[in-house]
């Protein structure tokens, strides 16, 4: 990724963005080793099933050991995937990315940290993710509301859709944390529907700016009558994006906002204003770009428009059928999803620590 970015990024301040990439992940890789040589010294191995039979076993380390491994796994995750305030470089990294780089990043690398909490912390540390769960709420609140209102005033087309992944993510940790099979289930469901969703708007923002060379929102206005084929994707994308039901981010959300309605009222009202503020973003920008009539200085600049080929059709009709699919058939997942290892192992932990 650092070099897909500093190699073939595709604007000036692509070589700020890979170092931003580089040293963030490093120092989150930095605590992760710290975390792994702690587990050395104090089982004699690094391998998790050893590590899991002597948790379960009643072997235990000292408390102020084990917060400090949870605190240098939980920043390692936290850095990539990435929560706020660790969430500067990914931004940087979209925006400077070229496509593939962008494509990578959302499909791919940032479920790793998802992968990691779940795997590690879930699966390790129980207690001490229920000790930790209101500091994590409360970073993950802070974090829906910063970058969803961010993303309300970008002018940068990648940038927007950057900090809405960066909210999404937030949403995913949420799900994790709330201690329950559902939740979960609704955080993986989440997460496969972002790889497909911000998979999909990152290759509909390259289109346009592979074609003029420009992605700033004010350039472009009226698509619907230049690019037709263009603004039906983006439409559907950005309505999945915003939980528009019957598509793809809707199960998760759902899920996620139900476990919470359970527990207390008032976080539930604060994820709703997040989600109050994507729709706000979502349709905004789906109205600037595709609706309204072609600015005669934009047409100008831009000449001749170009709607889409028959290799970028392809691609996003094979997205919109998945997209389409985790949408209307989500029970196919959850199932998958609930009956996962790592899933039932948190489970079987918790409620033997409890």
């Amino acid at each position: 990724m650092f070099l897909i970015i500093g190699v073939w990024g595709s604007r000036p301040h692509k070589t700020i963005a890979a170092y931003w990439f580089f040293f963030f992940t490093l120092a989150g890789s930095i605590f992760f080793l710290f975390a792994i040589s702690i587990f050395y010294f104090s089982f004699g191995t690094t391998n998790l099933n050893i590590i899991m039979s002597f948790l379960h076993n009643g072997y235990s380390i000292n408390l102020i050991c084990s917060k400090l491994i949870w605190i240098c796994l939980f920043v390692a995750f936290a850095v990539k995937i990435p929560l706020f305030p660790f969430h500067v470089w990914l931004p940087e990294a979209h925006v400077e990315a070229p496509t593939a780089g962008s494509v990578l990043l959302a499909s791919l690398l940032l479920k790793l940290g998802g992968y990691g909490m779940l795997r590690f912390l879930l699966k390790l540390f129980p207690v001490l993710c229920i000790y930790f769960t209101p500091f994590i709420f409360t970073m993950c609140f802070l974090g829906v509301l910063y970058t969803s209102i961010i993303a309300i005033r970008q002018l940068d087309l990648k940038r927007l859709i950057a900090y809405s992944s960066v909210s999404h993510m937030n949403y995913v940790v949420l799900g994790l944390f709330c201690g329950n099979n559902y939740g979960i289930a609704g955080a993986l469901q989440l997460m496969l529907s972002h790889g497909v969703v911000a998979t999909a708007l990152f290759i509909l923002v390259g289109i346009l700016y592979d074609r003029y060379g420009v992605r700033l929102i004010t350039y472009y206005s009226g698509l619907t009558t230049t690019m037709p084929f263009f603004s039906l994707f983006f439409g559907f994308f950005i309505f999945s994006n915003a939980g528009f039901p019957m598509l793809s981010n809707f199960p998760g959300e759902l899920l996620i906002c139900a476990n919470f309605l359970i527990h207390d009222l008032f976080f539930t009202l604060l994820i709703l204003l997040g989600l109050y503020f994507t729709g706000i973003y979502s349709v905004w920008l789906l109205n600037r770009i595709v609706f309204g009539t072609l600015n005669t200085y934009t047409h100008n600049f831009i000449g001749i428009y170009c709607d889409l080929i028959r290799r970028e059709f392809f691609v996003l009709s094979i997205l919109s059928i998945l997209n389409f699919l985790i949408g209307l058939y989500p029970n196919f997942f959850l199932r998958i999803f609930i009956k996962s290892i790592y899933v039932n192992q948190y489970l079987f932990a918790l409620d033997l620590f409890l």
